[in-house]
């Protein structure tokens, strides 16, 4: 039996419903959009067509829709001459023709401006993709598993998961050392291809060779500056496996070069440098920020990126990564990007500073996928000194950290003054309990990341498991 993504199921439930005429489907590179169009094809009949495989010319393109399948596959649009003004009248044509379009490219910062621009209203549907969620996985590894199954995972699910064992090899989600690479060039295709003005975060050559060591670093605490001119994926061995924020990294990492630590790069790239390459690496889905929140002021996720365009200086540089925490939007990228992964993969509940670092990754990843397509990716954190809980939906707050928070719990409360709340603690439990005495659900580590990758963890009330 088949088995699909999730995605593919909104996107036939999006085209059945009679209401959108135009699907956008966003996702980074070979997140699966491809196989997504391939099977529509193959269940609904559409054609598929892959603009960068087999180019066509504007005309040609428009000709698409003279053709007599009701169901038209778009890949990779972005390779199509003036594609942007192509998107513009996508949903005249399609009305016109009694057609139904469904459009990817691997451009993702630039799809999400012009699909808000121009498909983001109307009939018209925006579904984002992203890699592999932990419900999907257990589907697609295991024989039985069905989204929605009542299911109680276990430590050794969740390594599997990190590690992407057991995925059909014709999934083709682990990814080799030109994965970037072939990223950015799907980036400046779009960008050189679109009719309008720039609308994108643009990089210089010696800016995009750090993107490679600025994602991969984020789980080492020891920054090689030799790594930001090799840009050799996984060529270094890990010192350590200890846990770093993407935040604390780039400051490491701009403090060096400010200090003239590594003299041969000093004018290669600066602290402006790399301040505009998170910014592009937000603009293009890699990364989320967390917002801070608490009773006397409120983040803005907009401000984040526009002020990342403003630093000049270092300490700018340190004061804006202390305001806001960038966080990689999927653990599955640093599969994709680290050859030794397994290493680390291995040493997950031996060390409780790294799994708590790639659990609380996943628990966010997992909540930004839930929310979907929003301009950009945020996570709320309200917070007090050294206390704070992670807001993922309206009252619940969910923590998702290693070691026992129970010291901490009346001293949240008190950061929240009266507002009503349900608190979610994942400490040792495997199973979900309820705290009468405190307010708060205690669910195993496993089972609240199935939770939280099905939606089922936002469904908790004062009943659910009393």
């Amino acid at each position: 039996m088949a088995k699909y993504r999730k995605a593919y199921y909104e996107i036939e439930a999006a085209l059945d419903c009679g209401a959108y005429d135009v699907v956008l489907l966003l996702g980074l590179r070979h997140v699966g959009k491809t196989e997504i169009l391939k099977q529509l094809k193959e269940k609904r009949k559409g054609h598929y067509h892959d603009f960068k495989e087999n180019k066509l010319s504007y005309e040609e393109a428009e000709a698409l829709f003279d053709r007599k399948e009701k169901l038209l596959l778009l890949d990779e649009i972005g390779y199509l001459e003036n594609f942007d003004l192509f998107m513009s009248s996508m949903q005249k044509r399609a009305a016109t023709s009694k057609k139904q379009v469904v459009i990817t490219s691997s451009a993702y910062g630039a799809m999400k401006q012009l699909g808000h621009e121009y498909l983001g209203a109307g009939r018209s549907r925006m579904i984002e993709l992203f890699p592999l969620s932990f419900e999907e996985y257990l589907h697609f590894s295991s024989d039985t598993f069905q989204y929605g199954d009542d299911y109680t995972p276990t430590k050794t699910d969740i390594q599997h998961f990190y590690r992407l064992t057991g995925i059909p090899s014709d999934m083709k989600f682990l990814l080799d050392e030109q994965y970037l690479p072939h990223t950015f060039k799907d980036v400046e295709v779009a960008r050189a291809n679109k009719f309008q003005d720039e609308r994108d975060v643009v990089l210089t050559q010696e800016q995009y060779v750090s993107i490679l060591d600025i994602l991969a670093y984020t789980l080492n605490d020891k920054l090689s500056m030799k790594r930001l001119k090799g840009a050799q994926i996984g060529s270094q061995e890990f010192v350590s496996t200890k846990g770093m924020s993407l935040s604390q990294s780039l400051v490491g990492l701009a403090n060096k070069i400010v200090n003239k630590m590594a003299t041969d790069l000093e004018h290669d790239i600066g602290v402006e440098d790399i301040a505009h390459i998170v910014a592009y690496l937000y603009h293009a889905g890699f990364l989320y920020v967390d917002l801070e929140v608490n009773e006397n002021n409120k983040q803005k996720a907009s401000e984040a990126f526009t002020g990342l365009f403003n630093l000049k200086t270092f300490e700018q540089f340190k004061n804006h990564f202390k305001t806001y925490n960038y966080c990689v939007i999927s653990p599955l990228l640093y599969t994709r990007l680290l050859k030794n992964f397994e290493f680390i993969a291995e040493q997950l509940y031996d060390n409780e500073g790294l799994s708590g670092e790639l659990y609380e990754l996943a628990i966010k990843s997992e909540a930004v996928q839930r929310k979907g397509y929003d301009g950009y990716h945020t996570s709320k954190k309200y917070k007090l000194g050294p206390i704070e809980v992670d807001l993922w939906e309206k009252n619940l707050f969910l923590e998702a950290a290693i070691g026992d928070k129970h010291g901490n719990e009346f001293n949240v409360n008190k950061v929240m003054g009266e507002r009503p709340l349900i608190r979610v603690l994942t400490n040792d439990p495997e199973k979900c309990e309820w705290d009468d005495t405190r307010g708060y659900y205690r669910i195993g580590y496993p089972k609240a990341l199935l939770m939280v990758s099905n939606g089922e963890i936002y469904k908790l009330n004062l009943t659910t498991c009393k």
